[in-house]
């Protein structure tokens, strides 16, 4: 395996008086760029305040491999050094044709194809290097190219790159948009969610379209296993009629499956063969402007900003991240799902089926004719199979964002995941829960109204409570329908139960909710109004 060298206390060895400082290109919540002159040459210093050890190991990992970047497809380092114990300056290449987002953004500039193609030619031999080593960048993504003045590309910012490991699980980092799907789950991944990343940059670099929600391009969702739609690239890039061979590639890099992905060394190959059979642009080269840079840095730190302010508006609800549930309520979870279980299995013994009556003497039995009271009619099906429902559904956490695939099940208190059905019935710990005494309504909607939310995604809809929104995604829109409805029956039970209403009187209600709201779509509509 290959080593990487650490960066000490004595590689910080630039003397400061030989770095003049020129005027600020830009500034975040700990750090400031400027322009300036070392060794006569233009530089971009990076001052960097660090303000806890975590920071200070990751700026650590980041000097080490930019230290190591001995390629040109690679920003060049010329070295650090310390204003003082809690300050780093860095000193890199300034390169001042921007980042490759602002160049494919400015449509007044025509791009020919054998353009772009060297383009992500460089990028790609960039990324065999990298992977030579046994580095992932981690983070490839068109922000992350700087544009040299004769137009060749440079990758830049390593702060999530490192040594790459298949015995160990890596953490969840990067950029949503270019993320491939084993980063957004959390699940195993090496060198080859680089290739993903690339396939989604070169995706970009054909309809000069950007990823994402903006603007609707590339939106990828949990529901749909964070894989591009094929349909859609076939589409925008018809639109643009982009090389047949180009987006081929495209598609081969984001692969939903990393072994079917290409090889950094492979993609260098396909993009020579084809750079070589490219007849000369007739648009003539972009000329790249030399304030370009500044504004790249403007619009990245007010985003870096922005996203920090954004994170600290959530949490993250699963295990591993959240603080400890209190012997108490890890007890309630667990009587839940005990009570579920058996209720259940009660049902089964007695020969009850949705819809029937119950043989017992309440029209159910136990726990389960008090949470779900059972009887004759449409309405005691519907409570149920409320009760009934568990699945798979991927779920996504707070403050890093990351979705992973939870088996969920609901129970008299609430919803409860876990990793797998085999750990529900071995006992093993839930992951987390979201119970229905935490659950209410949006701001604005009558009180008891159905807790859910829809977010404009296929296939997914959000849990509101107290603190936060939950977000949720089927397999499917029916089973998304399916879900919606077992929660809102659920809550509509327990809070029944809580305002003293015995089993004749829950029915009744459900049986008017059900007169009222006989399909889906009116619980869709309501979600609607509920999340305006």
């Amino acid at each position: 395996m290959a080593s990487l060298k650490p960066f000490t206390p004595s590689d910080f060895n630039v003397n400061p008086k030989s770095v003049q400082i020129g005027e600020e290109l830009g500034k975040g919540n700990f750090s400031t760029v400027y322009k300036g002159m070392f060794e006569g040459r233009q530089v971009a210093v990076k001052r960097q305040e660090i303000v806890d050890n975590d920071l200070e190991r990751y700026l650590l990992n980041e000097l080490a491999i930019l230290r190591q970047m001995k390629h040109e497809g690679c920003v060049k380092f010329y070295g650090a050094f310390k204003t003082d114990d809690k300050v780093v300056n860095i000193l890199t290449e300034y390169l001042e044709g921007g980042d490759l987002r602002r160049l494919l953004q400015d449509k007044a500039v025509p791009l020919g194809w054998k353009f772009r193609s060297k383009v992500a030619i460089g990028c790609a031999r960039a990324l065999a290097y990298m992977h030579s080593l046994q580095l992932i960048h981690r983070d490839i993504k068109t922000e992350n190219v700087l544009m040299a003045a004769d137009g060749s590309p440079k990758l830049c910012d390593f702060g999530f790159a490192r040594l790459w490991d298949k015995t160990k699980l890596m953490t969840m980092c990067g950029t949503d948009e270019f993320m491939a799907p084993e980063i957004m789950f959390g699940m195993q991944y090496d060198e080859k969610v680089d290739i993903y990343s690339f396939g989604i940059m070169l995706a970009e670099i054909l309809t000069r379209k950007p990823p994402g929600k903006r603007e609707g391009f590339l939106d990828r969702n949990a529901g749909e296993g964070f894989n591009v739609n094929m349909e859609e690239l076939d589409r925008e890039t018809q639109v643009v009629s982009a090389p047949a061979s180009l987006v081929l590639l495209t598609k081969d890099c984001v692969a939903a499956e990393s072994d079917s992905r290409l090889s950094a060394s492979d993609v260098v190959a396909w993009l020579d063969e084809f750079v070589k059979e490219l007849p000369a642009d007739k648009e003539p080269a972009p000329a790249l402007s030399a304030d370009a840079i500044k504004e790249k840095l403007l619009q990245y730190l007010a985003q870096e900003k922005k996203d920090e302010e954004d994170d600290e508006k959530e949490g993250d609800d699963d295990k591993g991240s959240q603080k400890p549930r209190t012997e108490e309520a890890k007890h309630r979870v667990e009587a839940a799902l005990t009570e579920r279980d058996m209720a259940l299995s009660q049902r089964k013994d007695g020969g009850e089926s949705p819809g029937k009556k119950s043989t017992g003497s309440n029209g159910g039995s136990g726990i389960f004719s008090m949470c779900f009271p059972g009887g004759s009619g449409r309405a005691s099906a519907q409570l149920n199979k409320s009760l009934e429902m568990s699945g798979w559904v991927t779920k996504r956490g707070g403050r890093i964002k990351t979705w992973k695939r939870r088996f969920m099940v609901i129970t008299p208190i609430g919803i409860v995941y876990f990793k797998s059905p085999e750990d529900q019935h071995a006992g093993i710990d839930a992951q987390g829960d979201i119970l229905y005494e935490t659950m209410t309504a949006v701001a604005g909607v009558v009180a008891n109204a159905v807790p859910t939310v829809m977010t404009g995604k296929p296939n997914s809809f959000g849990v509101h409570t107290e603190k936060r929104t939950y977000y949720i995604a089927a397999p499917s829109s029916e089973e998304r329908g399916k879900w919606i409805r077992a929660i809102s029956d659920g809550h509509r039970a327990w809070l029944d139960r809580k305002n003293g209403k015995g089993p004749k009187k829950q029915a009744a209600d459900a049986g008017k909710r059900n007169r009222n709201d006989s399909n889906l779509s009116s619980v869709n509509k309501f979600d609607l109004r509920a999340s305006s």
